[in-house]
């Protein structure tokens, strides 16, 4: 018996995913088809609605999601638009002297933890913030070391 977690936009069938082919008809959805394919999952209905749809689908029924329907489901099987990804410009002059300015002032953490959080997103910015950061480690490293040799 197979374990459903969505139906089959064509026939109306269990699967257990929404993007497999299906068993009854071998319909898998492609194109714009995965958008209702992803709608009609548990990933957007509950287990009674599921039933509801498989219904209508089985009648004949052609379904007609709303525009916000599938606005969510492009959302949903696209996390990360295109048009919202924007390249790593790395920091400005002004975000360099501030991070540099946070180095100094705090500590050179600052920049560390930045370069962590930032080495894989954002990989020109991160290469800012470990020019920026190892110059005032090496300073801050210097100064402790010549501090303990002068105090013991």
């Amino acid at each position: 018996m197979i374990e459903r977690s969505a139906i089959c936009v064509r026939c109306g069938k269990a699967k257990q995913r929404a993007m497999a082919r299906c068993r009854g008809c071998a319909f898998r959805p492609q194109g714009s088809d995965r958008h209702l394919a992803w709608l009609l999952s548990s990933d957007y209905l509950d287990e009674h609605q599921l039933d509801l749809a498989a219904e209508r689908v089985v009648a004949g029924e052609t379904l007609d999601p709303h525009p916000d329907q599938l606005k969510l489901a492009r959302e949903a099987l696209n996390p990360v638009p295109l048009a919202r990804v924007s390249p790593d410009r790395g920091l400005t002059p002004e975000q360099q002297v501030q991070f540099l300015a946070a180095n100094l002032v705090l500590s050179p953490l600052v920049g560390t933890v930045a370069w962590l959080s930032w080495r894989r997103e954002r990989p020109v910015t991160a290469r800012q913030l470990v020019w920026l950061t190892v110059p005032v480690m090496a300073v801050f490293g210097f100064a402790w070391v010549g501090m303990m040799a002068t105090a013991g």
